[in-house]
């Protein structure tokens, strides 16, 4: 789950469960274990996953597209 995080989430499934729209916030090693953990972009959850555990993971990427400015007519002056 390394590489470029900016403009994309991950979706994976654990434990026959799919989770979307995941960040990436960090990977720590506790007792020969490592654990993933990501928050939810939409909702703010955090969730902590056990490595081994993960079935499938999927990097999807996203752009926001810039706001383009809307002109409107004069109707008077």
């Amino acid at each position: 789950m390394s590489g470029n995080r900016e403009n994309g989430y991950y979706e994976l499934v654990y434990n026959n469960r799919q989770y979307n729209y995941l960040e990436f916030i960090r990977l720590d090693t506790i007792c020969e274990i490592s654990y993933i953990t990501l928050k939810n972009i939409l909702t703010g959850e955090f969730f902590t996953f056990e490595e081994n555990k993960v079935r499938k993971v999927t990097k999807r990427n996203f752009r926001i597209k810039p706001f383009k400015k809307h002109f409107l007519e004069k109707v008077a002056k």
